[in-house]
């Protein structure tokens, strides 16, 4: 075996073992996620109806299939806009 043959290998080893430790990590976060958006569409039967939204207000700020999240990220901007000199 060569030095290089020897580094490869190393590193084949040192990546399944990195991804073995990540994927736990990588599934709890997809199920947090998936809970998340499940958690948004039951509190929307309620919102629209108790804060009298509308479904163009509940689109904006929960982020609907066309426009994920536009609240977030008019946010970050302002705060972008603030920082630069």
């Amino acid at each position: 075996m060569t030095v290089k043959a020897a580094d490869n290998a190393n590193a084949d080893a040192t990546f399944r073992r990195a991804a073995w430790r990540f994927m736990p990590l990588l599934f709890i976060c997809y199920v947090v996620a998936y809970l998340d958006r499940v958690n948004v569409g039951f509190a929307k039967l309620q919102m629209l109806n108790d804060l009298r939204f509308s479904e163009a207000v509940y689109g904006f700020g929960a982020g609907h299939e066309r426009h994920r999240g536009a609240l977030p990220l008019v946010s970050v901007a302002r705060r972008k806009s603030k920082s630069t000199p």
